[in-house]
């Protein structure tokens, strides 16, 4: 059975306010539910619009679509070594995330040291950039990371992360996160791989309270 664990805010782009949001562990049925009802159909509606406009391929702000998060957390609902996150806000899933608890890092901070291994983390569909209307909410991503380094602080592994990002989350990983970026790993699809040392995870939460204060 699923735990709310946290309430935070999150802020709507388009009235310019924050709304309370909701974390949840792990995540349940109503957020599988939500991500088959809500955000798939828009996943359909945005690919459309793409090849409307002559597009091919994946839209570049859709390259997680694919992921079936119904499979995934069913598929490791029963491993002690996963743990999953769900953000609800305005009666709606807005961001999911799944963990590894059993990693270890492989930056010059971090080598040797356990780790939080983020599996996958996205946002719905209506908060990312290229749809047909402006994005609804900023900051799920940092929210659910930011549940990933409690996690870890937790476990004693002082809010130490790693994770392989899409191309289309690079950027944010590396400028806004403050990630170490360590190229492409081979052994991954070629995905960049990103770890964050204790002190990286320092400057991030000091930063997401400084702006939410």
């Amino acid at each position: 059975m699923t735990e709310l664990i946290n309430v935070v805010p999150l802020y709507n782009r388009q009235t310019g306010a924050f709304e309370e949001a909701r974390l949840y562990q792990p995540v349940d049925r109503s957020h599988l539910d939500d991500f088959d009802a809500r955000w798939m159909p828009e996943f359909d509606r945005r690919f459309e619009a793409h090849a409307t406009r002559g597009g091919r391929g994946i839209p570049e702000q859709l390259q997680d679509c694919r992921w079936d998060w119904r499979d995934l957390v069913e598929k490791y609902a029963r491993r002690l070594d996963y743990e999953s996150f769900a953000l609800e806000c305005a009666g709606s899933t807005q961001g999911l995330l799944l963990v590894a608890t059993a990693a270890f890092g492989r930056a010059p901070g971090n080598m040797g040291l356990e780790i939080i291994y983020v599996d996958r983390l996205a946002t719905a569909p209506w908060n990312r950039l290229g749809g047909a209307r402006p994005p609804v909410y900023k900051g799920v991503g940092r929210i659910l990371l930011i549940a990933a380094m409690s996690l870890s602080d937790e476990l004693g592994f002082h809010r130490r992360l790693g994770l392989h990002a899409l191309p289309q989350a690079e950027s944010w990983y590396r400028e806004v996160c403050g990630m170490e970026d360590l190229g492409p790993d081979r052994a991954y699809a070629n995905l960049c791989y990103f770890e964050m040392t204790e002190t990286q995870a320092a400057a991030f939460v000091a930063e997401d309270e400084e702006g939410t204060a």
